[in-house]
């Protein structure tokens, strides 16, 4: 499962992952996008909204690889954008990322799977890292691979 897989950087590892031979690819994102394939499997997903990340993983129970992605930022002035739109960003970047880790935690453990937290440099730098060392601690002895990926680092 790719969250954030409409943006750049999503976009980019669905494409990525069909290239490399993938039989099926979960392509997630706030809103679902027509990949105009049947390989291309798209989940409608906030991680923002933890009811969403739990219907989401429900509906993916059979997940090898997680590359957790989506980043959220308001396009306002952040002195002016209203102070829901900054929780939200907070939610969906921050905890988000692992709530989904944990309902698809046991997906991953069956199929040995591999989890990438990706994060930019800066922001949300230090918790992908920390995220991914914790996590480890927990998936280790069952996973293929568990790595933070830094983009623009």
């Amino acid at each position: 499962m790719r969250d954030g897989a409409n943006g750049g950087l999503g976009s980019a590892f669905v494409r990525a992952a069909l290239d490399r031979g993938a039989a099926r690819v979960c392509a997630a994102a706030r809103k679902a996008k027509d990949w105009g394939g049947e390989r291309v499997v798209t989940v409608e997903l906030d991680l923002a909204d933890q009811g969403s990340i739990a219907r989401a993983a429900g509906k993916r129970g059979d997940t090898t690889i997680l590359v957790n992605n989506a980043v959220i930022f308001p396009h306002n002035d952040l002195l002016t954008v209203p102070i829901e739109q900054i929780e939200e960003m907070f939610e969906a970047n921050l905890p988000g990322p692992l709530v989904l880790a944990r309902e698809l935690a046991p997906a991953l453990r069956t199929a040995n799977g591999a989890l990438l937290n990706v994060g930019p440099a800066g922001e949300r730098e230090v918790f992908a890292t920390e995220m991914t060392k914790k996590v480890h601690a927990g998936l280790a002895a069952d996973v293929t691979a568990l790595c933070p990926v830094l983009a623009g680092a």
